[in-house]
């Protein structure tokens, strides 16, 4: 991973940032989150990713698998696998 940030209040400036760097659209990018502060960039980004335990108000922002390509659907559901792991059969 080129950028994390950790601890930040408020994400989006962070999210500017690296959008500024990098030079590419909302819809390259694809983020994580589990909180209220994670709603905005979520809806900004191309693919946006609820963990397990999310607050139920962010796994309503998840992209869902219906508005993905078929390529980018088996991304988001490893990644998945990855934070929800009961849907890939680990405890």
């Amino acid at each position: 991973m080129e950028f994390i940030y950790m601890k930040q209040p408020l994400k989006m400036p962070a999210y500017e940032e690296i959008v500024q760097k990098r030079g590419v659209p909302d819809a390259a990018i694809a983020y994580i989150g589990d909180d209220l502060p994670d709603i905005p960039v979520m809806r900004r980004a191309g693919l946006a990713v609820a963990v397990g335990d999310a607050v139920p108000e962010v796994k309503r922002r998840r992209t869902t698998q219906r508005k993905l390509s078929p390529a980018t659907a088996r991304s988001a559901r490893r990644l998945n696998s990855f934070s929800n792991p009961k849907a890939c059969g680990r405890r």
